[in-house]
């Protein structure tokens, strides 16, 4: 069991060049060892994807994430801009967090910075460059194969089956559920995630992306910026033996 995440960068003619997350996860956290000299000075386009894994092999798709680097003179991540989207998503946390207290009051001044931070730090694909993205992080390989419309719609809609499958979390997010449940019945609080890291010895990356699964399908909840905050959605006699 596991995620498999993928970062892929999107050149102008919507060409796809996939990079190892580490050396995204180093981008991001400013490390000047790390830097890109084919982007300098531009903005590139990413996608990164997350995918349920179970024995090595794909069953689902979790997050697919569209977004911007912003490269300096030197090929590096743009430090200031990057703060500048860092303030913006601040801001947008601040709507999420005053939403759920107060639904019906309308926040317009919050909604404008949700919208600002969209519009500069989140990109739309094309149909048919979201379908490339999902079936090469998927593992299709379509190098040297005749791309035609037909083919990559079967190949598709193989993938989709996948992902949209009838129950409603695959083995993978029913473990992560088993283990949330019986560690909150235990301790009488609810894991950390570097808890659910040491059990099931995954990146943070993986687990994060499975939370935000498991809070996407409506599985749990959690309170905005409160440690150890997660309530537990799923009926007892719904969920698996924890292996």
């Amino acid at each position: 069991m596991g995620v498999s995440l993928k970062v892929f960068l999107v050149h102008d003619d919507d060409a796809i060049h996939r990079i190892p997350l580490s050396r995204f996860v180093r981008l991001n956290e400013g490390d000047q060892k790390e830097c890109f000299p084919e982007y300098a000075g531009k903005r590139i386009r990413y996608a990164l994807t997350a995918i349920d894994l179970v024995d090595r092999k794909p069953v689902e798709f979790l997050h697919i994430e569209y977004g911007y680097l912003d490269f300096d003179a030197n090929g590096r991540l743009d430090v200031l801009k990057q703060e500048n989207s860092d303030r913006l998503g601040a801001e947008l946390i601040e709507f999420k967090e005053e939403y759920l207290v107060s639904p019906k009051i309308i926040h317009a001044q919050d909604r404008f910075a949700q919208k600002r931070y969209l519009d500069k730090n989140r990109w739309k694909p094309t149909e048919d460059l979201e379908k490339t993205i999902m079936l090469t992080a998927w593992g299709i390989d379509l190098d040297g194969q005749k791309k035609s419309k037909d083919s990559k719609e079967k190949k598709l809609s193989l993938v989709n089956k996948k992902r949209e499958k009838g129950e409603k979390y695959s083995q993978t997010q029913g473990q992560y559920l088993a283990y949330i449940y019986y560690y909150t019945k235990i301790h009488g609080h609810a894991p950390s995630e570097a808890d659910m890291q040491r059990y099931f010895k995954v990146s943070p990356p993986s687990v994060h992306q499975m939370i935000l699964a498991l809070e996407k399908k409506g599985l749990i909840k959690r309170e905005p910026g409160k440690a150890r905050s997660i309530s537990f959605l799923v009926p007892r006699e719904e969920l698996p033996d924890l292996e």
